[in-house]
């Protein structure tokens, strides 16, 4: 075990579900005393645990397993992620939902050849097409809030997904995890149970453990930015689902990668959202947060032997960034 995945290793479940559990206990209070409580209760290294529900805990054992408690009662118990998926052998297509998705041509998938990989709603705008993907990747943990209904309607379809998703949609549709298989996969420096570490730190551990996980020299913004060789371990968001996606297929060994829809825009998506869909906030993000990450990717994959095909035609990103 590497220094890195000790420190992961050293998370204490037991106060985590604890202080969710005396969270839960005390939402009927008003709501300024329990925001004032609940930064006491999770202070400013454990402040990533406030994105799962109050009342929602986890467990993990020996093989790697979560398990998701709501209160006193047990939900749905994960599968490590490569059980999950198995190593990605086959091309892989990675689906987002940017307008531009409508314009592929669909048939093109229809023969098996490639493992279709659906980040968030893009399983709805597949199913419409009947085309079913292999796999969802779920790590944004607002789209279950309003995106729920459409995961139910793909309840064959196995997902990676993180605590904070899986337990926003445990509190709405439990039944959804119940009837899936899914894996957890975990974002750097925010894992469950763990306190957050700093840039020099997190660094060092890195370093002492073959440096799996690729940081940005300065800033971290939130350990948003970097790459990460080994899912398992953790993710940077990038703050877009795809580049999770490309990570997990990635590190599970995808060589040949294509991309549909992934327009980083933020004009609306190739489903029906509803009324209540929340914004994108991609185009602000760009900058800061997407760019640096994907330039972090570039350099990583550089002479590895992956090859990636970005097929939007609006996506801002440079095409050097895909070798093209």
């Amino acid at each position: 075990m590497t220094p890195l995945e000790r420190h992961i290793d050293g998370r204490n479940l037991r106060q985590a579900s604890r202080r969710s559990r005396v969270l839960h206990a005390i939402s009927s209070l008003p709501p300024p005393v329990t925001r004032l409580l609940a930064k006491r209760i999770w202070p400013a290294s454990l402040r990533h645990m406030r994105a799962i529900p109050d009342g929602c805990w986890f467990g993990l054992d020996a093989d790697q397993r979560w398990s998701l408690h709501i209160g006193g009662d047990f939900v749905a118990r994960s599968i490590p992620i490569r059980h999950l998926t198995g190593a990605m052998d086959r091309p892989v297509t990675i689906v987002a939902s940017g307008p531009s998705a409508v314009d592929f041509p669909w048939d093109t998938l229809r023969n098996g050849e490639r493992y279709i990989v659906a980040v968030n709603g893009a399983c709805e705008f597949l199913r419409r097409l009947e085309i079913t993907a292999d796999l969802l990747v779920v790590t944004d943990a607002e789209f279950p809030a309003t995106g729920h209904p459409l995961l139910r309607n793909v309840p064959d379809v196995p997902m990676v997904t993180t605590c904070a998703a899986s337990s926003v949609l445990a509190m709405l549709s439990p039944g959804d995890l119940i009837r899936r298989k899914f894996a957890i996969i975990e974002r750097v420096n925010a894992w469950y149970g763990v306190p957050a570490l700093e840039l020099g730190e997190l660094a060092d551990l890195n370093a002492r453990s073959g440096s799996p996980l690729h940081l940005p020299e300065r800033d971290p913004r939130k350990f948003k930015v970097g790459w990460s060789e080994d899912p398992g371990i953790g993710f940077f968001s990038g703050c877009t689902v795809p580049f999770a996606a490309l990570q997990v297929v990635i590190g599970l060994g995808a060589v040949d990668i294509e991309i549909i829809g992934m327009d980083l825009g933020g004009s609306g998506r190739s489903y029906a959202e509803g009324e209540n869909a929340p914004p994108s906030l991609l185009e602000i993000q760009y900058e800061d947060f997407i760019l640096p990450s994907f330039e972090i990717m570039r350099h990583v994959i550089a002479g590895s032997g992956v090859r990636i095909r970005n097929h939007s035609p609006v996506c801002p990103l440079p095409p050097e960034i895909f070798g093209g």
